[in-house]
C-alpha cells in the first residue's frame, strides 16, 4: 500500500515537472517577461527539478548494483553490433 501511495506521489511529480518545464520554456521565449515572472518560473523549475532527483535517487538505490561481468559481456555485445 505504501509502495503504490510512493509511485502515484512519484507520478504526480512527473506530471507537475512536465508542466513546470513547459511554462518555464513558453516564459523564456516571451521577450516581454519580466525579471519577477522569471524569478518565480526558476523557483518552481528548481523545486520540481529537486522533486524529480529525488524520485530518481529513491529508484536507483532500489535497483540491483550491476554484475560487472555481466557489464562486461554488454560491452562486448555493444561493440560486435557497432562493427
Amino acid at each position: 500500500m505504501v509502495s503504490r501511495y510512493a509511485d502515484a506521489v512519484e507520478a504526480a511529480q512527473m506530471v507537475i515537472g512536465a508542466g513546470v518545464l513547459a511554462d518555464a520554456k513558453k516564459l523564456l521565449t516571451n521577450p516581454e517577461a519580466c525579471c519577477d515572472h522569471l524569478r518565480i518560473a526558476l523557483q518552481q523549475t528548481a523545486r520540481s527539478l529537486g522533486d524529480i532527483l529525488r524520485v530518481a535517487e529513491s529508484r536507483g538505490a532500489r535497483l540491483p548494483a550491476p554484475d560487472p561481468e555481466e557489464r562486461l559481456l554488454e560491452d562486448a555485445k555493444d561493440e560486435t553490433r557497432r562493427r
